[in-house]
Order: C-alpha cells, then sequence, then structure tokens
C-alpha cells in the first residue's frame, strides 16, 4: 500500500489539470462561436448591401467572372459534343483536298454535270482541277425537352456556291452554299417525328428507317454522284410515324421545281408547238406562245453585271412557274435475316407541271387567247440495302420510274417537254442504280457501282402553219447532228463549218469504282484518302445527218435537205467521259 500512494496522488494532480485544460477549451469554443456569429451577421449585411448596388459583381478568384444566378457552365464532353445547359451541340464535317481530270472539258467543279458532257470541239480537249469546295461544316443542335420529347435542328454547308465574282484566276473566292438546313421533332412515345426545312428528299433512300442523316449515297468523290442516284435537297415538310422501329410511313409536301426542254424564258417567251392546234373560227394553224419560266428577282436569285446591261445587272437563274408543292409517300420495312440486316423501302410521287399559254393567229378577226396549263408528273421507286456477308459486303439498289420526274436523278434529265396545245408534256424516264461496298480492313473500303438513267421520246408531228411538216418535242428524229463529231469547227471532211449537235439526251450510264482508306483514327479525329474512277457514256437521240464511219463519208448519200451523211446516220450519236479523282480528308469531330 505504501507503494501504491504515490501513484494515486499524481492521479489526482492529473485530473485536476485536466478539468481546468477542460474548462479553458470550452471558454475558447465559446469566444470563437460568437466570433462566427458576429462574422455571420457581417456577411449578410455585405450581401445586401451588395445586392442593392446597381453595378456588376467582382470578379471571382482566379480572375474568372462569377456566374449569373441561375447560370449553368458549358463544357464540352468525352465524345466531342458541346453541352450549353440542356442544348447538346454536335460539330462535323471535313476539310478536304481534291483533284479531278476528266478526257472531256465539262468546265465544271468536283460534280460532274452527266448531262452535258460534250460533243463537237469541246469533246477535243480535257480538264484538270484541284478543289476544296466539297470541304463541309455541319452542327446538330438537341435538347431533349423531356425523355419521350426530342427538339433538334440541324445545318450543313458546303462551298460549291458561286458568287457574282467568283473565279479561278487569283483568289479562287467561292461562297458558302446550304446543302441541309432544318428543325425536326420527335415524340417517341407516340413514335411520331416532324422535319421541316431544307433537306434529302423523301425519295432518296435511307439507311434507317425513314430519318434524317440517315440518307443513302454513293461512296465516291464525285459530288455528281452516279447515273440513276435519286435525290433532291430541297425544302419540305415532312411528317413520320414508326411503328416499333420496324415499320415506317412517311409523307413529305416538297419544294416544286420543273426542268423543261425547249423551254424559252421571260414573260415573252415563246415555244413554237402549235401548227396542229387550229382556230376554231376560220381552222387556220395557231401559233402558242408559251411562258413556263422566268428569272428571278430579290433575294431568290443573285444577278451578274454584263456589258450593255441595264443597271442592275441580269438574273443568272431562272425559276419554273409551280403553284402545287411535289408530294411523295413512303413505306420503309427492316427486317434480321439471320445475321443480316435487310432494309427495303418503296415510294410513290406526285407532281404538277403548270405553264401559261397564249394561242394567236395572224387574222386579226379572231383575237388571241390566253390560258394557264396544267399537266400531271408521277413516279414510283423504292430501294434495297442488305448485308451480303455481314460486316464484310454490302449491296444496295434503287429506281425511280415515271413521268416528269427525270430532274428527280442526278443526271438531270429534263422533266418535260410541250405539246401541241402549249401546255407541258411529261417526258417518261427511268433511273437505276446498284453497287456493292467491301469492308476489306477494318480501313480499307473498296466500293464498285454502276448506274443508268434513260429518257423515252416525246414528240407530235406538226405543220409549221401550214408551211412544212416537222416534229417537235423531245427526242425529234429531225435534230440536226450533223456535227457531233466535228472537232474541228472550221472545216470537216464530212460538213465544213457545222458544229451542230443539237439532239436530246436518251442515255446515260456509268460504271465507277474506288477505294478509302482509314489513314488515322483517333481521339484527333480521322484522316481518310480516296481515289476514284469513273466510265461513263451519254447517248443522244438518233437525228438526220450523223456519221459514224471513217475517212471523208464514202458511201454516203446526200440527204433531202442536202446533209452528206455516211454509213452510220441515223444512230444514235455517243460521247464517252472518263474520270478520275482522288481526295484526302481530315474529319476533326469523327
Amino acid at each position: 500500500m505504501l507503494t501504491a500512494a504515490p501513484v494515486a496522488l499524481h492521479a489526482e494532480a492529473s485530473n485536476a489539470e485536466l478539468a481546468k485544460e477542460i474548462a479553458e477549451l470550452k471558454a475558447q469554443i465559446r469566444e470563437m462561436r460568437g466570433a462566427m456569429a458576429s462574422q455571420k451577421r457581417v456577411v449578410e449585411k455585405v450581401r445586401v448591401i451588395a445586392s442593392r448596388r446597381v453595378a456588376p459583381a467582382p470578379a471571382a478568384a482566379g480572375g474568372y467572372p462569377a456566374l449569373p444566378a441561375g447560370s449553368v457552365p458549358a463544357f464540352v464532353t468525352a465524345s466531342k459534343q458541346l453541352q450549353f445547359g440542356s442544348l447538346t451541340i454536335t460539330p462535323g464535317g471535313f476539310f478536304e483536298a481534291a483533284s479531278v481530270f476528266r478526257s472531256r472539258t465539262v468546265q465544271a467543279d468536283i460534280n460532274t454535270p452527266w448531262n452535258s458532257i460534250p460533243f463537237g470541239p469541246q469533246a477535243g480537249t480535257r480538264e484538270f482541277r484541284f478543289t476544296s469546295r466539297a470541304s463541309r461544316v455541319a452542327a446538330l443542335v438537341e435538347a431533349q425537352v423531356t425523355p419521350t420529347f426530342l427538339l433538334s435542328g440541324y445545318g450543313e454547308l458546303d462551298f460549291q456556291g458561286s458568287g457574282v465574282n467568283s473565279n479561278e484566276n487569283q483568289s479562287n473566292s467561292f461562297v458558302p452554299r446550304i446543302r441541309n438546313l432544318y428543325a425536326a421533332m420527335d415524340m417517341t412515345d407516340y413514335g411520331v417525328h416532324v422535319l421541316a426545312g431544307q433537306n434529302w428528299s423523301l425519295a432518296t433512300m435511307n439507311s434507317k428507317g425513314i430519318t434524317p442523316r440517315n440518307e443513302v449515297t454513293p461512296p465516291g468523290i464525285d459530288a455528281g454522284y452516279v447515273p440513276g442516284f435519286v435525290y433532291k435537297r430541297q425544302p419540305q415538310i415532312r411528317l413520320t410515324k414508326d411503328f416499333g422501329g420496324k415499320l415506317w410511313l412517311s409523307v413529305s409536301a416538297e419544294q416544286p421545281q420543273t426542268t423543261y426542254s425547249g423551254c424559252v424564258s421571260g414573260v415573252n417567251g415563246t415555244t413554237l408547238t402549235a401548227g396542229t392546234a387550229l382556230n376554231p373560227v376560220t381552222g387556220a394553224p395557231l401559233t402558242n406562245s408559251v411562258t413556263c419560266q422566268l428569272p428571278g428577282v430579290g433575294i431568290l436569285n443573285g444577278t451578274t453585271s454584263t456589258v450593255g446591261a441595264a443597271a442592275g445587272g441580269q438574273s443568272i437563274t431562272n425559276f419554273s412557274l409551280n403553284h402545287v408543292p411535289d408530294v411523295i409517300g413512303k413505306a420503309a420495312y427492316e427486317a434480321r435475316v439471320g445475321e443480316r440486316d435487310v432494309h427495303l423501302e418503296g415510294f410513290g410521287l406526285y407532281r404538277d407541271i403548270y405553264d401559261r399559254v397564249a394561242y394567236s393567229t395572224p387574222l386579226a378577226a379572231y383575237s388571241p387567247q390566253a390560258t394557264n396549263r396544267d399537266a400531271t408528273g408521277y413516279g414510283v421507286g423504292g430501294g434495297v440495302i442488305a448485308a451480303l456477308l455481314p460486316r464484310k459486303l454490302d449491296f444496295q439498289a434503287s429506281t425511280l420510274y415515271g413521268r416528269g420526274v427525270g430532274s428527280y436523278g442526278t443526271s438531270q434529265l429534263p422533266d418535260s417537254t410541250f405539246g401541241p396545245t402549249g401546255a407541258g408534256s411529261p417526258i417518261t424516264t427511268l433511273a437505276l442504280l446498284g453497287g456493292l461496298v467491301a469492308h476489306v480492313t477494318p480501313s480499307i473500303d473498296l466500293y464498285a457501282f454502276g448506274g443508268e438513267e434513260v429518257a423515252q421520246p416525246k414528240y407530235y408531228t406538226t405543220n409549221n402553219a401550214g408551211a412544212s411538216f416537222a416534229t417537235v418535242g423531245y427526242g425529234t428524229p429531225n435534230a440536226n447532228n450533223t456535227g457531233c463529231f466535228n472537232t474541228i469547227t472550221a472545216t470537216s471532211g464530212i460538213a465544213p463549218g457545222n458544229s451542230l449537235c443539237t439532239g436530246n439526251t436518251k442515255r446515260i450510264w456509268q460504271l465507277t469504282g474506288g477505294m478509302w482508306d482509314r489513314l488515322y483514327k483517333g481521339s484527333f479525329g480521322e484522316v481518310r484518302v480516296g481515289v476514284q474512277y469513273s466510265y461513263t457514256e451519254r447517248e443522244l437521240f438518233s437525228g438526220n445527218g450523223v456519221y459514224a464511219g471513217t475517212g471523208t463519208g464514202s458511201g454516203g448519200t446526200v440527204s433531202a435537205v442536202g446533209t452528206l451523211y455516211g454509213p452510220g446516220h441515223f444512230a444514235s450519236p455517243k460521247q464517252n467521259e472518263n474520270i478520275v479523282m482522288t481526295s484526302l480528308r481530315y474529319y476533326p469531330f469523327q
């Protein structure tokens, strides 16, 4: 017990010291609480005073401005999307450097006008150019209003527009143009989708149901695509209903625009069509004066100044007369056959072809009359996409047949000519396209496509006011084709000094192939390089005086109109075009 006494006494002293320290700490805590309360009162006073001031809030630490109340900061996601509050912006597009070589000059950039493959002297020249005008800028803006209601807007531009002063002399200053610019509403709980604005026509084939930004274009470099490809990009209002992601039904009202053969623009534009139409009073033949297209004015179209032109210049583009939209209905169905995905679609197209006709007569006793004329155009078409070998080989095909629908093909065959009364006479056309895409490696794709567009003749016989009989319209057999193969304008062994080649296009077909190689794919985007070769042939309707033989016309015959033609007369003139294109593209947002 003696040994335990010092320990007990030490414990009592330690407890007393501990109690004193605790009391001191409690006193300090009370002081800190008082100070914090006082500080809170000061902060509240400062907040009230600051809220009453008109001056902007002071900058936050680090020099960054303070965010206004209720604001949400913007940021970039890992997928390169921009997030602005509830808005998601997805950028897109690519930068391209391309080269174009053509065996016959068409004087075009990267988009080849297939219906302008030349005959005559121009066919003896070649064409080469570099271009970056197919480079593209795009942006998709989306707002998920509710889990089942999505608002979106999409814009896409390239640089294939041409300004008043655009040229290749020095600065190559070409201008942007609208490709697509539209708004969309998707109500997924009802399977209802609305699109309003400029987009690919509903007649263009899709790869996924009937959904925007899933249109299927030939994979080549040429912005003129492949003859037989069906497309337009035009303003429209579209309503689509999907049924469980398997079946889609859609209807679209789209911008009308009619292309003619034999239309002279202007208020006083005339097309001599009648000889068969008779004056109901005298029985004399009538001559029809037709107005079918007029120059654009205001912001509808730009103008260009020319030497001797009136102030303001002259319009560079004409627009057809239209008063009814094009109406397209379409159905698409998707299925999976084994491991193969199959997409099927079919559509119907209605068009109205509209002009104004004035009937006149040389007899003063009969007053001229004028009336508006309508003609009906229509078309039916469809397409299929199938994986022949899953992830290795894809097949696609599409078609459009009808009357008055030639401009829906990429070759731009005319929609209409004119009948004996001056009313529009729709031309029957057929467009076919088919192709294969082979995914040789994860980075290399090979493709081969073939396409064709064909027009049927549409003409009638007139007595030309009693003077002589002739044919008028599209594909007339009396077209003067004596100069189609005259590559020297000044002289020719067949028809000296003749460069006439007035026959209309009967058929355009093409075979093309190429490849794309993805050189790089990573967090910085993609780099692709491609090459394409195409062989195209343009064939005209037969006319008089076509020489298809050799030499100076041995065995030829003098026709009734005095034209010397050889053994090949009445043959359809044909011209070919060989094109090689290359492309280097950088996709920063892929």
